[in-house]
Order: C-alpha cells, then structure tokens, then sequence
C-alpha cells in the first residue's frame, strides 16, 4: 500500500518512455523511406552526378557539403544495387 504512488508513477514515466521511443522509431523509418524512394528515382545521369557531389565534399576546398551523409549513403547503396547498363559506343568519325 505504501508504495502504490511510486508504481504508479513509475508505470506513467515507463509509458512515456517507451511512446516515445516508438515515435521517434517511427520517424527515422519514415525518413529513411522517403529518402529511399527520392534516390531511387533518381536516373543514372543524376547519381553520377550526385556521387560527384558528395566526393567532391569531402574534398577540402569544398566549403560545406551539399548534401548529408545519410543521403550520400543511400546514393551509394543505390548505385551498388543496381545493374550495369549497356553503353553502345557511337563508331568513330572520320579523324581530322
């Protein structure tokens, strides 16, 4: 009976504690979804590009980077995920 306050209280600091790892579960997936399928629309011309960018980041006459380390990373994984492309060579020209 005398510690009915403290397991109560207990009980509602455990409640928070535990809805609010959900929430905060819930929002980095969401993120990292939404940065997924961002990426992934992305066509081979605009990952190179991006891969670019990011290399060029970490480069130290870059200022800042232009985009995060998470998004660097999904460019990455995407890039790595996805097949090779066949490239038909133009025939070379006449020579000059």
């Amino acid at each position: 009976m005398k510690y009915t306050g403290a397991v109560i209280v207990f009980a509602c600091l455990a409640a928070i504690f535990v809805g609010d790892g959900l929430v905060k579960t819930k929002r980095a997936t969401h993120k990292a979804q939404s940065l997924s399928a961002t990426v992934s629309a992305l066509s081979p011309q605009e990952l190179a590009a991006r891969v670019r960018d990011c290399e060029a980041a970490g480069q130290p006459t870059q200022a800042r980077p232009s985009y995060d380390a998470a998004y660097c990373a999904e460019v990455m994984r995407v890039i790595d995920n996805r097949p090779l492309q066949m490239v038909t060579p133009e025939p070379p020209g006449p020579v000059r």
